[in-house]
């Protein structure tokens, strides 16, 4: 090929403008900046502080020689711990023969997004990989945005609304098409009827319809569902996911409910919606946040027997992509899990605690100089809302979440990412806020040492997660310079 030539038409038409994942170019530019001997707290990325369990890496290296290629779907021994796993914590009964393991769920819930053959329903504010992914897959989705007041949860009232108003849309656009074709018909037949007076022919006209193209009418949804929710930290109760659950299986929607922050909530209960709509519920997960494994790349998905074909369609397309989950991970995680099980819950007990009074710190100085926001209940995040500075930033001629967030990090170097990524309105000044950059191997030795019911302190927090601390207090200056106070 030439060189110097505008090679244009390579990449997909729907993809031309798409960008890497907005959460992971932000780490990038934050990490770059640190390394460059600039103080920032980073609050823009959610990575757990904490080690990973001595037990799994102590497994790990005893199956790191491991190599061969293993089943598509992953060893049964992980599957069958897995089951012990959910069944002990969760409360519901899943099927090993239904279990996909992967390098990661993000994997997996990409592959169910590609071979699933209908729309997507997706609340916001949303995890930043949901929708680019949508895309990457093809797929059309129908956003739906939650309230502040509801902790950003999806309520049965806005998803029967948003199934309502997709219905309407498809019937606009199935007429349109409908109309469409038919005018594209009727131009075919006069041209064939020109053509045909101008040869003398006097052969018979091919004036049939084409069906509508598009699965404009599909019957079937899928719902992503993120519980404990990112980026709200916050957590469905039962009678949330029961109503749910109801609108779901009137409707024939399925939900893809990725429950990768689940062992990390502070009440240290958690409510699953396989347990509430089990028939119609594909449940993910996986080791990167609770057992501090992210680059460990293992994660799973449950499909219900009713789901059979998709769950095959996703296997099938496993043994085209990834082959198999990494081989020394499958087995070690798999021997923890069997043989430590105490000493991983109390390792997920220790984190949750450090998470929880963290978390609370964060929400209560923040709350003192008048931004909002739904308390945490789990996992590294809550969303601050700074409406209160926005008559403060309007003077300066700043409008937007990033406005705000770029101030944020060039007058107090507090590194945020505004909700804007996460799909809420580009004035909306709420935020992403990720209480994680402390140095979680410290605060969890310290922890270890406290008796169990001990609680954990200011004191605490300023001798073990002091950046936490510090930057919030930053963060309240800056606030009170904008709000007037």
């Amino acid at each position: 090929m030439k060189e110097n030539v505008a090679y244009e038409g390579l990449v997909r038409a729907d993809l031309a403008n798409s960008a890497a994942s907005a959460n992971l170019i932000f780490n990038e530019k934050v990490k770059a900046l640190i390394k460059e001997g600039r103080q920032v707290y980073h609050f823009g990325f959610g990575q757990s502080p904490f080690p990973i369990p001595e037990c799994m890496t102590k497994a790990l290296k005893e199956y790191a020689h491991t190599h061969a290629y293993l089943p598509m779907t992953g060893i049964p021994e992980l599957r069958e711990e897995l089951v012990r796993l959910h069944a002990r914590y969760d409360n519901v009964g899943l099927c090993v023969d239904n279990l996909v393991v992967a390098p990661g769920s993000k994997e997996l819930i990409y592959l169910i997004m590609a071979t699933f053959s209908g729309d997507l329903l997706l609340p916001a504010p949303a995890w930043t990989t949901y929708s680019p992914q949508s895309r990457l897959a093809g797929k059309r989705v129908k956003i739906i945005h939650t309230e502040q007041a509801n902790g950003w949860k999806l309520t049965a009232q806005e998803l029967t609304k948003a199934l309502e108003e997709k219905e309407e849309e498809e019937e606009e656009e199935a007429t349109r098409k409908m109309e469409e074709e038919e005018e594209a018909t009727r131009k075919r037949e006069e041209e064939e009827e020109q053509r045909k007076r101008r040869e003398g022919e006097e052969r018979g006209v091919n004036g049939g319809r084409n069906g509508v193209e598009g699965g404009f009418n599909s019957k079937w949804r899928l719902l992503i569902l993120t519980n404990p929710g990112n980026p709200s930290g916050t957590c469905y109760k039962d009678q949330e996911l029961q109503a749910l659950s109801e609108v779901c299986r009137l409707r024939n929607v399925i939900v893809l409910s990725d429950e990768i922050y689940a062992r990390l909530t502070f009440s240290r209960s958690h409510e699953c919606m396989a347990k509430h709509y089990p028939e119609g519920t594909i449940l993910t997960s996986g080791f990167s946040k609770w057992a501090s494994a992210g680059g460990w790349r293992l994660g799973y998905a449950h499909f219900p027997p009713t789901l059979h074909p998709l769950f095959n369609a996703v296997k099938n397309a496993a043994s085209h992509t990834y082959s198999c989950a990494p081989t020394p991970m499958q087995y070690g995680v798999a021997k923890a899990l069997r043989e430590n099980g105490q000493e991983l819950e109390q390792y997920m007990d220790n984190c949750s605690k450090i998470l929880n009074a963290i978390g609370d710190y964060c929400y209560r100085e923040l709350s003192s100089v008048g931004v909002k926001g739904a308390r945490s209940e789990a996992g590294y995040y809550y969303m601050p809302d700074f409406e209160v500075v926005r008559a403060g930033l309007k003077a300066r001629g700043w409008t937007t979440g990033d406005h705000m967030t770029k101030a944020m990090l060039e007058e107090a170097d507090v590194a945020l990412m505004s909700s804007h990524a996460f799909l809420r309105p580009p004035q909306d000044l709420c935020t992403r806020f990720c209480f994680v950059c402390f140095d979680g191997a410290k605060a969890l030795k310290a922890v270890e040492s406290l008796p169990p019911d001990a609680t954990l302190s200011d004191d605490f927090l300023n001798q073990y997660c002091l950046s936490v601390v510090q930057g919030v207090q930053n963060l309240k200056e800056w606030v009170k310079k904008y709000a007037g106070n």
